[in-house]
């Protein structure tokens, strides 16, 4: 009777080579896929704080000329714009485009063409400068002050 009880306690109760492997494997392929789903998550989140950004100079920018259309007679627009530290407008396709740096990373440029009297369409298109990527736009129309 006493050798039954000794082989009793001399159970196989541990983990084999193959099953310590195969855990490890296992794990090892989560921790990768979590890993690069937090990878991916890092970078739509940097594009995404880009385009707002962008979106915000653009509000900015556009909260500015409609500031100065409310001031500034049709006739005195372009050197009212010119006074916001852009450069002189040249003429593209019909569009009147003024350029000013924002930063070492992006340019702003205002696009404006005449509608109807004193009413201009204006675009403000914001830019990445090593890539000329439109990073955010706006378009709006403008009234400006009677002349």
């Amino acid at each position: 009777m006493s050798k039954l009880k000794l082989k009793r306690g001399m159970g196989e109760g541990g983990l084999s080579l193959v099953e310590v492997l195969a855990s490890i494997v296992i794990l090892t392929l989560l921790l990768t896929t979590f890993l690069m789903m937090f990878l991916q998550s890092a970078k739509v989140n940097k594009a995404s704080e880009h385009i707002i950004d962008a979106t915000y100079i653009a509000q900015e920018e556009m909260e500015n000329i409609y500031a100065l259309s409310t001031t500034i007679k049709h006739n005195a627009k372009e050197g009212a714009i010119k006074g916001l530290g852009y450069t002189n407008g040249s003429i593209e396709s019909g569009w009147i485009v003024f350029e000013k740096g924002y930063n070492s990373n992006v340019l702003i440029k205002i696009k404006l063409q005449n509608k109807k009297g004193n009413m201009d369409r204006v675009i403000v298109e914001v830019r990445g400068i090593p890539d000329d990527n439109i990073q955010a736009q706006m378009e709006n129309l403008v009234v400006w002050g009677a002349d």
